[in-house]
């Protein structure tokens, strides 16, 4: 799994940990935020926070993430996330399955 490094001010790197599933719910409900309160916001930084976890809380990510890097992460992340779940749903062994490869 592609791995995605984060940084901090003194230099100590967080590393992309293979996300359980709960994962997937927080992407579904991404898709219903339009970023006009601070719920949506914490939303997104939920997420990141789950394939982070060694950044505990949503303060200690904003000390770690430019304004300007959060989105562009918080896509990479369901884009790693999305093709990986593809690629496993693409090896079931016939068409009768979920996902249907």
């Amino acid at each position: 799994m592609k791995n995605l490094i984060l940084k901090d001010e003194q230099g100590k790197e967080y590393y992309f940990k293979k996300p359980k599933m709960k994962i997937w719910r927080k992407m579904i409900k991404l898709g219903e935020i339009q970023l006009k309160s601070e719920e949506d916001y914490l939303e997104i930084a939920e997420l990141v926070l789950a394939v982070y976890p060694e950044i505990k809380t949503v303060e200690e990510l904003e000390e770690i993430v430019d304004a300007d890097d959060l989105i562009p992460l918080v896509k990479e992340i369901i884009k790693i996330i999305t093709e990986k779940i593809e690629e496993k749903a693409s090896e079931f062994p016939n068409e009768n399955t979920l996902i249907g490869n």
